[in-house]
């Protein structure tokens, strides 16, 4: 549906919602927490100041009941879940759960941006990839003056080897370039 001034409000899925937010308007995207809302291939959070916020509101530090995910395999260029290089932007109460299985997906989420804020979140890489990978992390840090508040890295109910034993991989901050290998 749309609201009075023909804007659509509601969207059906994750990336229609974020591809609908305007850079630097503090949009606010509200994720129920009746369901896995699915990404079919990375999402890439480029726009600043975006507000991602669960609808479960039990200011839970692990096993929230809003749930970002992904179906398939993944690809080659999927190379985490989600991609943050965003300025400002904000999650709370949210899971995060990477379950690809493509040799390239390093992480649930690869956090490239400055001033991030999470609050009430948890990070799991569930897909096999990451058991013989040592860039592999539930969560990859190259970001500036990023913020975590009551958050879950990782799970030690996971399987892990010698070659992916990380939870969290924190990397140089590069801040527009890539380093071979990571995206």
């Amino acid at each position: 549906p749309t609201d009075s001034e023909g804007v659509d409000r509601v969207f059906s899925d994750l990336a229609s919602a974020y591809a609908a937010t305007v850079s630097g308007r503090d949009d606010v995207i509200l994720l129920d927490a009746n369901t896995s809302h699915k990404v079919t291939s990375m999402l890439t959070i480029d726009k600043n100041r975006c507000h991602f916020i669960g609808l479960d509101m039990g200011d839970r530090i692990q096993n929230q009941r809003c749930l970002i995910s992904n179906t398939g395999a993944g690809a080659a260029t999927d190379v985490s879940m989600v991609k943050i290089t965003g300025t400002g932007n904000t999650f709370r109460n949210i899971s995060f759960k990477n379950n690809w299985t493509v040799a390239q997906n390093l992480s649930a989420v690869l956090d490239y941006s400055n001033n991030s804020l999470f609050k009430n979140c948890s990070f799991q890489n569930l897909g096999s990839a990451h058991l013989t990978n040592a860039n592999a992390a539930a969560l990859i840090l190259a970001s500036g003056d990023p913020e975590f508040i009551d958050c879950s890295i990782g799970a030690d109910t996971l399987q892990s080897t010698v070659a992916s034993g990380q939870t969290l991989l924190i990397k140089k901050p590069i801040y527009g370039k890539s380093e071979a290998g990571l995206f």
